[in-house]
């Protein structure tokens, strides 16, 4: 009874919450598309749609300041899909069009953005040879000049005959936006940065070879900085090719060259800074071998317009996979890393991290896996001196009715600069999992036992890991869902005053009607306790969600 005045509760706490800008942000959406429905003056053969509607209140108790939920609070999702399919009839004759409007508005701020702007809109208009979408996007030309969430426009051109495409686009850099439009503030909270790129694209040698050309440019909105702050104009050219050599043979490269100018309010201009990046790598697929091998090196003022942030470092990939029976395969790697490739700094950091991977079927349908990972980590001037081995075991068995897992991990941690650092790891889990059909409800289910050990070597004592874990699903044959977790984390530091201990239920029930609806009820409560009381606190968060497809 509890549960259901909680939904009570929070339904009336929507509908008092629900803001005007809300409402109009989803009214925008459905006048936006029924317009463009009226202005195409066309009968589209087929149209669906997938529309989702989500109310989610929270709730915390106890010491609030350690939770990152909203004090009891109501917050909604809504998302909606429009794909238009097939072909188009109209005065002209009939023709292909292709396209999606794609729309999400919410007030939670703790929804996954994917990228974009919490709330976005975006209408993509799709033909054989044109591709045009207009709101928000991700903008991705190449790793090394264009890779931004946009708000703006891209055109996409694929020649008729030809293996040649030609990419523009333009827009605003949203990946720091919270809504559809964000105004400028005087606190200088909201930057501005307007990007504009494109890309050439073509193939050669009966396709075995694709080359690329790429410019992006990224330009700073001074309107948004102080006077103190810089705003930065960047500009980056890159090239990049494939070649299929052979079935079993790809090679891969990417060069690139940035210049960025620096400059404040107050007029002081910064030194031009430019630099370059390349990468070169080989995949190779052959019968009982697969690899693929990558170096790169990027500069310490290289930049992108976005979306890449690596800079100053050298290294060097590897990873392998040899088939030496049907039954028994070996998964050696390598990754070396080095910085400071101008001597820019005082020392240079290197890391060496080789390893290698085992799996093996054995008979009586069992799986063994087992692997090292070992990590280096020192630097020129002796400041960075440590080195990390980890050994794993893991040892399954499937069964009729369940699946048995054994995993062991052994990890020695030696830091010959910071002795305190120094620690011993062991873990040992335990899981079992399985589905069957009892009638004709499909159940699904897994529980699972975790143990770690972690030694502080100077300190000569352990802290202890426990979790426990346990879940079931079921699935009626009328379409009904249900099912629940809960796990328990405890653990219990040498120095108990650290001790920390949490409790997590979820609870969930979904309802398919007709394959065109369904409804779904969902429950989550966190219980964090500590060894001081007075830091615990628990949260809640109740999910009731729509969704229909048509």
């Amino acid at each position: 009874m509890g549960f259901l005045f909680n939904m009570y509760n929070m339904m009336n706490k929507f509908l008092l919450n629900f803001s005007q800008s809300s409402l109009r942000n989803i009214f925008s959406f459905w006048a936006f598309l029924i317009l463009f429905l009226f202005t195409a003056q066309s009968s589209f053969a087929q149209v669906s749609t997938t529309q989702d509607l989500s109310v989610v209140t929270y709730g915390v108790s106890g010491n609030r300041d350690r939770s990152f939920f909203p004090k009891d609070q109501t917050r909604y999702l809504y998302e909606g899909t429009v794909t238009f399919d097939k072909e188009v009839s109209g005065s002209s004759g009939t023709k292909e069009w292709l396209g999606d409007i794609v729309y999400r508005s919410t007030d939670d701020v703790l929804v996954d953005p994917y990228d974009f702007t919490l709330q976005h809109m975006s209408l993509e208009r799709r033909t054989k040879q044109m591709n045009v979408v207009a709101g928000d996007f991700v903008g991705y030309l190449s790793d090394y000049s264009v890779n931004n969430a946009l708000k703006g426009a891209k055109v996409e051109w694929n020649h008729a005959s030809t293996p040649t495409k030609i990419i523009f686009l333009s827009g605003v850099d949203a990946s720091s936006w919270n809504g559809l439009l964000n105004e400028r503030k005087d606190d200088g909270s909201i930057k501005r940065r307007y990007v504009r790129g494109g890309r050439y694209e073509t193939a050669f040698a009966d396709k075995k070879i694709i080359w690329g050309m790429n410019y992006g440019g990224a330009s700073d909105d001074r309107a948004y900085f102080t006077a103190t702050e810089i705003y930065k104009d960047i500009n980056v050219v890159s090239t990049d090719f494939r070649y299929q050599f052979s079935n079993a043979l790809l090679l891969r490269g990417d060069l690139a060259g940035s210049s960025r100018e620096a400059h404040t309010g107050e007029g002081i201009v910064y030194d031009p800074k430019r630099d370059k990046a390349y990468r070169l790598g080989i995949d190779i697929n052959k019968g009982k071998y697969t690899g693929s091998w990558e170096y790169s090196s990027v500069g310490p003022h290289f930049e992108t317009t976005g979306g890449f942030a690596t800079q100053d470092l050298e290294s060097l990939r590897g990873s392998n996979t040899f088939f030496l029976t049907p039954m028994l395969s070996l998964s050696p790697y390598l990754y070396l890393t080095r910085d400071n490739l101008k001597n820019l700094k005082s020392a240079r950091s290197n890391q060496v991290n080789p390893g290698t991977l085992i799996t093996w079927s054995l008979p009586w349908s069992l799986s063994l896996t087992a692997g090292g990972d070992f990590r280096k980590q020192y630097s020129d001037d002796k400041s960075i001196s440590n080195n990390t081995d980890t050994w794993t075991l893991g040892l399954s068995r499937s069964f009729n009715l369940v699946t048995v897992g054994l995993n062991y991990a052994q990890a020695y941690v030696r830091d010959h600069v910071n002795p305190d650092q120094e620690r011993d790891r062991d873990s040992l889990g335990l899981n079992f999992n399985g589905q069957f059909n009892l009638g004709k409800t499909g159940v699904s289910w897994d529980m699972g036992e975790i143990v770690g050990l972690e030694k502080n070597l100077v300190a000569g004592k352990r802290d202890l890991l426990l979790m426990h874990s346990a879940g079931a699903r079921f699935n009626l044959p009328t379409g009904l869902n249900f099912g629940g977790r809960a796990s328990i984390t405890d653990n219990n530091y040498y120095m108990n005053t650290n001790d920390a201990n949490l409790w997590q239920y979820t609870a969930f029930i979904s309802k398919e009607i007709g394959r065109v609806f369904v409804y779904s009820l969902e429950y989550l409560r966190n219980n964090n306790n500590f060894n001081d009381p007075n830091n615990d606190y628990c949260e809640q968060k109740i999910t009731a969600k729509i969704s229909c497809h048509f």
